[in-house]
């Protein structure tokens, strides 16, 4: 549980590395394609860069993981016990930067992700869930210069699919939750 706790709430890759020693590789990426992660591909270990010369780079496509976060959602990923569980372990996400940063800080609104960091590169993948429904949301951005560029763009594309999808709940006062 700890491991897990630290893989997703702040995307340590220590932890991460673990668990993938123990589930195996082979078995990861098999379980990803049963769930329709077709495009996607763990070849390597998280290392904090990307790929060099004679290694395998770790594949992922946006498309791929929303799938597999909408299975979450409508727990057809798993038995329901234990998509609640996913949902409740990916709402204790420490980075709140990237598709939190705007949700608003209302008890009817519950959020959570998974994001990942390389040179270059920010992603979060995640759900927003408010009375109205679930949006959930895979933001892969690529060519960023620094870390907190990429977070700002997820962040306002995340905004805007939030004012999308619940207009009646945000209304038109914005949802900078920032600003206050």
């Amino acid at each position: 549980a700890d491991l897990l706790y630290l893989m997703i709430s702040i995307s340590d890759n220590t932890a991460t590395n673990h668990l993938i020693r123990t589930a195996g590789m082979d078995r990861i990426n098999t379980t990803m394609k049963e769930l329709g992660m077709l495009d996607s591909r763990l070849s390597r270990f998280m290392l904090g860069r990307l790929a060099v010369q004679g290694e395998l780079e770790n594949l992922a496509t946006a498309n791929d993981y929303a799938r597999i976060t909408h299975a979450i959602v409508t727990c057809k990923a798993a038995q329901s016990a234990s998509c609640h569980a996913m949902l409740d372990l990916l709402s204790l996400q420490q980075n709140n930067h990237r598709i939190g940063r705007y949700v608003p800080k209302d008890p009817q609104f519950r959020w959570g992700s998974k994001n990942g960091t390389n040179p270059g590169i920010a992603h979060d993948v995640g759900f927003i869930s408010s009375p109205s429904g679930t949006l959930v949301l895979a933001i892969f951005v690529q060519g960023v210069v620094e870390e907190v560029e990429g977070e700002q763009i997820i962040a306002d594309i995340a905004a805007a699919a939030i004012h999308d999808a619940f207009p009646s709940i945000c209304g038109t006062a914005g949802l900078r939750n920032d600003q206050e």
